[in-house]
């Protein structure tokens, strides 16, 4: 098989050969050369050397990214390629870095401390695919396989839990016996691995197609990093709209929505302060008054020791917020939402809640509403009607013309906005100096 490499990695692999020494493409571009999906990066690996790379590749710029685990990186015709020396790799004491590598001559050693059988293949243009572990039976299978002993390789390097989960859902293949085994006797690890590598895992594990299945199947995985998911787990909603418990509800939300991990981390969390605020009527329904109040709240410290971005806190957050009012086919109530949160957010408010609404019980299916919906608010966006202070007809310069106190100036453009969301105006300029001089001076 023949795979169509960039002109700067047949360079690099060119110039190592004519040197003596081995190279290969290997890992995560292999795998997906293989299942025919987009490449964004090549590493490679080989024989030589940090030493001997460097003077192999003197014509070009180097940067020693990880000189002491045996990489390089080399720019080629505007391409940054990380080159490995085929190393073995020492007991892992943090169960995440190795104490020490060595380097090796034989690319099977190093292709065998690898995480997955998938991840586990080397390419040469000259020799084609080289698999000592099975990978491409287990790529033609769809299995998500650790090379070797399965609780070694997550001990080694617990973030590789969470890799397994995330390729599961973004490849939609099924992860192996023994390795889902392994993966939930070792869950406790995960608490070793930082917060940073945490998060990064858990968005990309969240836009894959399979992610309801990882979800369902893996929630003591989940609850290690977020244990305020615990209390969802068989916690039914015993509520006429609802026919899943909180979590299996919560799930499909997420799997409803589109591919966007923010809003899929927004459906995940969106009913998460349901289980703290369960009370029961009078003939024994479920009820859960303020419950996105106290999923905010939790959401919060969840996201903030996960170590989201504040910007990204504010999105989940605010959809959270109103996740539970109901968007309506009404003109005057999206403007308002737009004012409220803006475009983008409305739209992906609009995406969650048709989500959630595809989550719960079909006696209460409003998605023909939410059709309905979505008509209305791309035809106020398309038409350009004034949902914002900067889309009125007049600024603050006009308004302070007027002879307005400058601290008022916002307050007065505020209510006019208000005046023509709520239609009682035109947006016009005549017609909002008219209102402002008879009625707000």
């Amino acid at each position: 098989m023949q795979f169509n490499l960039p002109e700067a990695v047949l360079t690099a692999i060119e110039l190592l050969n004519n040197a003596g020494y081995e190279a290969f493409v290997v890992g995560g571009s292999v795998r997906n050369a293989l299942l025919e999906l987009p490449i964004y990066d090549y590493d490679m690996t080989t024989s030589a050397t940090p030493k001997e790379m460097k003077v192999v590749f003197k014509d070009y710029k180097i940067i020693e990214t990880g000189i002491k685990h045996g990489t390089l990186t080399i720019h080629i015709n505007h391409l940054a390629l990380e080159i490995t020396t085929y190393r073995i790799e020492s007991d892992y004491a943090d169960h995440r870095h190795p104490n020490s590598v060595s380097f090796s001559r034989n690319l099977k050693d190093d292709l065998e401390r690898r995480d997955f059988t998938i991840n586990a293949l080397a390419y040469h243009p000259n020799h084609g695919v080289i698999d000592y572990f099975n990978g491409i039976e287990d790529l033609n299978n769809h299995i998500i396989r650790a090379i070797n002993d399965p609780m070694k390789r997550f001990d080694e390097d617990a973030l590789r839990i969470m890799r397994a989960l995330r390729f599961s859902s973004t490849l939609n293949f099924a992860i192996d016996s023994q390795t889902a085994k392994a993966i939930h006797e070792s869950k406790e690890l995960l608490t070793m691995i930082s917060k940073e590598r945490i998060h990064d895992e858990l968005l990309k594990l969240l836009i894959g197609d399979n992610v309801y299945e990882i979800l369902i199947e893996y929630p003591d995985i989940l609850e290690i990093i977020i244990p305020e998911l615990a209390p969802m787990v068989n916690c039914h909603h015993e509520n006429p709209h609802h026919i899943y418990d909180i979590y299996t509800h919560s799930a499909h939300a997420v799997s409803n929505t589109p591919n966007d991990s923010l809003l899929r981390m927004a459906a995940l969390l969106h009913d998460i302060g349901k289980p703290y605020v369960k009370a029961y009527d009078n003939f024994k329904i479920a009820h859960y008054q303020k419950h996105a109040e106290k999923s905010v709240e939790l959401a919060g410290k969840i996201l903030n020791r996960l170590k989201f971005s504040n910007k990204d806190i504010k999105t989940i957050l605010t959809l959270i917020t109103h996740h539970d009012e109901y968007m309506i086919p009404d003109r005057i109530q999206i403007k308002k939402c737009l004012a409220l949160i803006g475009k983008e957010l409305t739209y992906q408010l609009l995406e969650l809640q048709i989500a959630d609404n595809k989550a719960k019980s079909k006696l209460y299916d409003r998605q023909k509403e939410y059709h309905e919906v979505r008509i209305t608010l791309d035809d106020i966006i398309q038409k350009e009607e004034c949902f914002s202070i900067k889309m009125l007809a007049i600024n603050g310069n006009d308004v302070l013309s007027l002879g307005v106190k400058p601290t008022m100036i916002t307050s007065i453009l505020n209510t006019c906005l208000n005046e023509v969301i709520e239609e009682h105006i035109e947006n016009t300029k005549e017609s909002l100096i008219s209102y402002i001089t008879h009625n707000l001076m």
